[in-house]
């Protein structure tokens, strides 16, 4: 059976923190087992592995992404070398947004600006990604240069009742042309390739994600505790009447032992990025070190939560299959006191019965800090990221 999904494993412990807040200002928290977890939200450590610095050693910078899209058209249109071709990016977008009732004639000048109004009020109702958007206009300015050259050379053989700028059809199809050579390439962002995006209005392609990642919550019951915090003024004079902090407030936070979970579906991957195995790979490898090694930056200037894995178990596996139902039961701590090594056993314990009852075909491998149950425990971390890139 191909083993084709990346199933990683992490437990992380983190001192006392606030690392995913939600609109209340309170701790993030979801039941699981019956009882109340500590939660980091996907969304949250996704963004903070995107942004990282790690992120752009590994992979460069992140793709931009903005629901701005009529300031991005705009920045487009007004760049010399895209102007030629402008109009046929218009009325591209009008076409496969399937909003041919909306069509009004794009080489009447009168009417160019409907025709902008309507493009940009479809394309807000979408994310997109700016470094995606323009490598893909980049890509078609060649074939808009040459049709716009061959439009150019017809024109003389024009009658007086054709319109005064039909450039527009060759420009439209060349824009096509360097659409499909674009996609065919792969998509140039490691995070769409990974992420995935959807566009509605048919300009860009829609991805599907390879990355599937799971909320990350607490192996153990914890309920946060309340941390009563002041802020003094020191401009405040000392003979003045009022005495005290110039601020008051409270804040949730707490500890524990955190399971991180990953997917990733490497033949997805690699379809994504234009069928270069190779580079799907790196990509993986990539990403297991910063899925082991990256935290949320949330109030981290208060509480100074900076942690590595304490384990990494990535599984090769003809299917996703996440452990979080080792910890259904809440893990204790021993006499001996932690939690790590309880967390570290129930994972052991429960991936060897679903790997045994299952009678899956899986590869693994390990790097811990601690002694596991789990076989192919590996030292130091770089042997577990290159097993991963083999």
């Amino acid at each position: 059976m191909d083993r084709h999904f990346l199933n990683l494993h992490v437990l992380i412990s983190h001192s006392s923190s606030c690392l995913n807040r939600d609109d209340m200002n309170m701790q993030k928290s979801a039941y699981f087992g019956g009882v109340r977890r500590i939660r980091v939200s996907s969304q949250c450590l996704k963004r903070s592995i995107r942004m990282s610095e790690r992120y752009k050693e590994l992979f460069g910078a992140p793709s931009t992404r903005t629901r701005q899209d009529a300031d991005l058209f705009d920045h487009f249109r007004n760049q010399e070398r895209f102007k030629p071709y402008s109009d046929a990016l218009l009325e591209y977008i009008i076409r496969e947004s399937k909003m041919d009732n909306k069509v009004v004639t794009p080489w009447i000048d009168d009417e160019m600006e409907k025709l902008v109004a309507i493009s940009t009020e479809y394309l807000r109702e979408e994310a997109i990604s700016h470094d995606e958007f323009m490598a893909l206009i980049e890509k078609t300015e060649k074939e808009a240069i040459d049709a716009t050259e061959n439009s150019d050379k017809k024109k003389k053989g024009r009658t007086k009742k054709e319109p005064k700028n039909n450039r527009l059809e060759g420009l439209t199809k060349a824009l096509e042309k360097g659409s499909k050579e674009y996609l065919a390439a792969g998509i140039s962002c490691t995070d769409i390739a990974l992420s995935g995006r959807m566009c509605a209005s048919g300009v860009l392609q829609n991805v599907g994600g390879a990355l599937s990642m799971a909320h990350s919550i607490t192996t153990h019951a914890m309920e946060a505790e309340i941390d009563w915090f002041t802020a003094m003024d020191d401009l405040k004079e000392e003979a003045a009447e009022e005495t005290g902090a110039g601020h008051l407030n409270t804040q949730e936070f707490g500890s524990g032992v955190f399971y991180r979970y990953a997917s990733i579906d490497m033949r997805l991957l690699t379809e994504n990025l234009g069928g270069d195995s190779a580079r799907a790979r790196e990509t993986a490898k990539g990403f297991a070190e910063l899925f082991a090694t990256v935290v949320p930056t949330g109030k981290q200037r208060s509480f100074a939560s900076y942690s590595l894995a304490d384990l990494v178990f990535a599984v090769r596996s003809p299917m996703p299959i996440a452990l979080h139902n080792a910890f259904e039961k809440p893990v204790r701590a021993t006499k001996t006191g932690g939690l790590m090594q309880p967390s570290i056993s129930a994972l052991a314990e429960y991936w060897e019965k679903i790997h045994l009852g299952y009678g899956l075909d899986e590869e693994s491998a390990l790097f811990s800090l601690h002694d596991s149950a789990l076989e192919g425990r590996m030292a130091p971390f770089s042997k577990l990221l290159d097993w991963i890139g083999r």
